[in-house]
């Protein structure tokens, strides 16, 4: 066991006697973990004490931090201050050991990280900053979110639903920072501690079951100054109706919907009476002729003549013209942030052309008709005469009854069957739309 332990503890309570109580605390901790007999703890809080923390210059703090770290380049670290402190070399500023990247992997110099493609769109990584905390004891803001663990003014731990992205003049970048997670805070006490930690750096709770801390939500780099004010409440989307309001709406709707299909389909039935017939017939004729025509060329027929070309636009091609590019910032939740580069193609528009054919072509189409009518029980085709160059295509026959109750007449076209069965004077049962009145032909029965 450490046979310095009172000196530790002494130097605890020197530093809270001297206005640093967050340090006493933190250092307290560190002891705690270590006497545990949990080397892999200690071991981790040591680091995240030598790393994120300003480091009185003493022998015996050196001492304990040199026992318990097993970190090659921490060890180094600390034998080299206590070395320097022994021989009164002192360096008042605080080095912290820098570790490289493992979290990404590094493309050639010059060439930007490509993060992720959606669509169009293409994310870049433009490299890792600090978020900024203002500290509610004293005041002091702008403070470092990934350094300043604690206020440097009044020793208070970090709030981090207190952190924000910084304004463009404001952003310190952090280099080759190894992400290990977001942040947990402490149930006991609130202070934020490094994912990797198992025991509150401020109180030495354990952090089994801490939760995350909070994320703030991605801003454009335009809204970098605005958030600078953020107190880390995000606003909620305002709704623009209620429930109830939007419910009431949909049953407005409906209602409507279900009185406009019983106005449409709500019929009453009267009776009529056949008062009279009528018929209309009709042969279409073609004629074989030479026909004008216009097409693109690859789709012009191979019995055309009298071809003349000439060049149109077809249509229009998408040309990629530039790319335009925006920033955002991604709160990784540790202290620090990712500004990601956001670049989408620009496009122009660019004419297409192609070969347009004017050209003439022989073909059947239609070219009169051979009509007839009447309003008699004995309907007739016409006497059909063609030409030499002209074909019968298709006919077609209507047959219509005209229909009388005590105060309306209706027209009802029949098929052929019905129109030779129905007689004059005849009653039959007709449909009729309870509000327009119009008659609903095909539900015409003889009526009982």
């Amino acid at each position: 066991m450490f046979d310095r332990h009172d000196d530790i503890v002494q130097l605890a309570k020197a530093l809270e006697a001297a206005g640093h109580p967050a340090q006493a605390g933190r250092l307290r901790v560190l002891l705690n973990v270590f006497e545990s007999g949990d080397d892999a703890a200690a071991d981790e809080q040591a680091d995240v004490f030598l790393r994120h923390q300003p480091v009185p210059d003493d022998e015996a703090l050196w001492l304990l931090l040199l026992e318990i770290l097993d970190d090659g380049d921490a060890m180094r670290y600390a034998s080299d201050k206590l070395q320097a402190i022994r021989m009164g070399e002192v360096n008042s500023s605080f080095a912290p050991v820098q570790e490289p990247n493992q979290e990404e992997t590094t493309e050639a110099d010059g060439e930007k990280r490509l993060l992720e493609r959606a669509g169009n769109a293409r994310v870049y990584d433009a490299g890792t900053y600090q978020m900024l905390w203002d500290c509610a004891y004293c005041g002091t803001d702008k403070l470092l979110g990934l350094n300043h663990r604690f206020c440097p003014n009044c020793g208070a731990p970090q709030d981090t639903t207190r952190r924000y992205f910084p304004s463009e003049e404001d952003m310190v970048a952090v280099e080759n920072h190894k992400f290990i997670g977001a942040d947990v805070v402490c149930p006991a006490c609130g202070t934020a501690n490094a994912a990797s930690t198992e025991y509150c750096q401020q109180c030495g709770s354990p952090l089994t079951d801490a939760a995350k801390a909070k994320l703030k939500h991605a801003s454009s780099a335009a809204s970098g100054a605005a958030s600078s004010q953020a107190t880390g409440q995000l606003a909620k989307p305002s709704r623009a109706l209620s429930q109830r309001t939007l419910f009431a709406i949909l049953g407005g709707v409906a209602a409507l919907i279900v009185v406009a299909i019983v106005l449409i389909t709500w019929t009453r039935d009267t009776t009529v009476s056949v008062a009279a017939h009528a018929w209309e017939r009709e042969i279409r004729i073609e004629d074989f002729a030479p026909r004008s025509r216009g097409d693109w060329c690859n789709s012009m027929p191979g019995d055309a003549y009298q071809v003349s070309r000439s060049e149109r636009q077809r249509g229009t091609r998408q040309v990629a013209d530039g790319e335009t590019c925006t920033f955002r910032n991604v709160d990784r939740g540790d202290g620090t942030f990712r500004r990601e580069e956001v670049c989408t193609t620009n496009y122009r528009s660019e004419p297409v052309y192609d070969t347009y054919c004017n050209y003439t072509v022989d073909r059947w189409e239609y070219a009169r008709s051979a009509e007839t009518a009447g309003a008699n029980r004995t309907p007739v085709w016409a006497d059909l005469r063609l030409g030499g160059d002209e074909r019968e295509s298709g006919r077609d026959a209507d047959y219509f009854l005209e229909l009388r109750n005590e105060n309306n007449d209706y027209r009802c076209q029949v098929d052929e069957d019905l129109w030779t069965q129905a007689d004059e004077g005849s009653r039959w049962t007709l449909a009729i739309g309870a509000v327009a009145g119009e008659p609903r032909c095909n539900s015409l029965e003889p009526a009982q």
